[in-house]
């Protein structure tokens, strides 16, 4: 192979590369924004508090919201905890 052939075939899998590379940054892009995603009509920050519910320690949940304030992650959460009225409907239910 001459020094020409190797460079062209270099420069042809930059190319190929540059366009793999392209290809991933827009398909992360809709992870770094997941309400632009199209995957869902519920924001997945709704689904995440559903499913965190009391589990997850609320300075761990702010990291994961990416909040400044606690008292947001806090705030945010409390409308996704809903065991004390779940538990009160049940002793009414079940009396």
């Amino acid at each position: 192979m001459t020094d020409k052939e190797f460079i062209a075939q270099l420069l042809e899998q930059v190319i190929i590369l540059t366009s793999r590379v392209k290809e991933l940054e827009l398909r992360l892009s809709k992870y770094e924004h997941p309400k632009n995603s199209g995957n869902s009509s519920v924001a997945p920050s709704h689904s995440f508090g559903n499913i965190a519910g009391e589990s997850i320690h609320p300075l761990m949940l702010q990291k994961l919201y990416r909040h400044s304030d606690l008292k947001t992650t806090i705030n945010y959460q409390a409308n996704f905890i809903h065991k004390e009225a779940d538990d009160a409907l049940d002793s009414v239910i079940n009396f």
